[in-house]
């Protein structure tokens, strides 16, 4: 079963990772784009940027983990 995930996430770990970058680029540039029309952050929520923070960095921390591992054998 682990192979068949490794599989996976080794062919599509690049993917992952863009659409994660591309969420956390829409996110930020909705903000500012928000930010400049209406000269405040009020009515605007951020509260998806923390999730997608946290998915980008696990996400990335697996993948240098899985690199090391390979490495090691």
């Amino acid at each position: 079963m682990e192979s068949q995930t490794s599989n996976w996430l080794d062919e599509f770990g690049d993917y992952i990772s863009g659409g994660l970058t591309a969420l956390l680029c829409l996110d930020l540039g909705l903000f500012f784009i928000h930010l400049m029309l209406e000269r405040s952050t009020e009515g605007y929520s951020l509260s998806t940027l923390p999730f997608i923070i946290v998915a980008l960095a696990l996400f990335h921390i697996e993948r240098v983990y899985r690199k090391q591992a390979a490495a090691e054998h």
